[in-house]
């Protein structure tokens, strides 16, 4: 299902802002759309990462579940990133749950695509690498 979204309003986003208008529109063609409600699990952790996100509108919370059963939340994801991302830190399971902390839009990407955008768009990885750092150090931060 294409996205009818315009190129413009994610062409200065991380993964995109190094990409020609025609790379972009290649991407958004093979997304699949979604609004989630407020409360809702995107995907929980510990499941396959079958795809990846681009958080358009609202916020996600991404909560870890503790040994002892308690969720921790990790981190916040605010508008105009990637989330999901578990092949870019090695895993072919989420990490954590994505918890939508307000109404969300998002636009996802099965992850057989993934290495295909990592090789084929330049700028696309080592722009999701610098938010995966970014994240990391948000985290330890915590």
């Amino acid at each position: 299902m294409p996205s009818n979204l315009d190129e413009s309003l994610v062409a200065d986003l991380p993964p995109f802002a190094r990409l020609a208008r025609s790379a972009i529109r290649e991407i958004l063609d093979q997304a699949t759309p979604r609004r989630y409600d407020e409360g809702t699990a995107v995907f929980a952790e510990g499941l396959p990462a079958a795809r990846f996100y681009l958080l358009l509108d609202g916020f996600i919370r991404v909560v870890r579940t503790s040994v002892e059963g308690e969720q921790v939340t990790m981190l916040h994801i605010p508008p105009g990133q990637l989330f999901g991302i578990a092949l870019a830190i090695g895993r072919d399971t989420y990490p954590a749950t994505a918890v939508c902390a307000s109404e969300v839009l998002a636009l996802s990407w099965p992850v057989r695509l993934w290495s295909g955008f990592m090789t084929k768009y330049d700028g696309f990885g080592p722009e999701t690498y610098r938010t995966v750092g970014l994240r990391m150090g948000e985290v330890q931060a915590r």
